[in-house]
């Protein structure tokens, strides 16, 4: 008996009970199995005590509001989306001002 497997495309339903963060800082790690992805956010104003630690040590610690685990498999996709999607938003909007740029706020 022959099997037919039928092409599937996913997609995602955003309602207002998936969960939004908003990150300005990432960090990218990986394993041998997994790609991580971590995002926080950089306070506007740190506390006193953030300042002290970063005046003594150099290091602003902050915890992490996701960490995201990415099978290895998902990464050259990954990487065209988001080169895909940051083509379209730069041929909208101009181009995605980079950190290093003076003009950057």
């Amino acid at each position: 008996m022959e099997q037919h497997v039928a092409t599937v495309r996913v997609f995602l339903d955003v309602t207002e009970d998936v969960p939004t963060f908003y990150v300005n800082y990432a960090e990218v790690a990986h394993s041998a199995n997994e790609f991580v992805l971590l995002g926080a956010r950089l306070p506007t104003k740190p506390s006193a005590t953030q300042l002290a630690e970063a005046a003594e040590t150099g290091d602003l610690k902050l915890q992490p509001v996701f960490q995201a685990l990415l099978p290895t498999t998902l990464i050259p996709g990954l990487i065209a989306v988001l080169s895909a999607q940051r083509a379209a938003y730069e041929a909208r909007f101009g181009p995605i001002k980079e950190l290093g740029d003076p003009n950057v706020l």
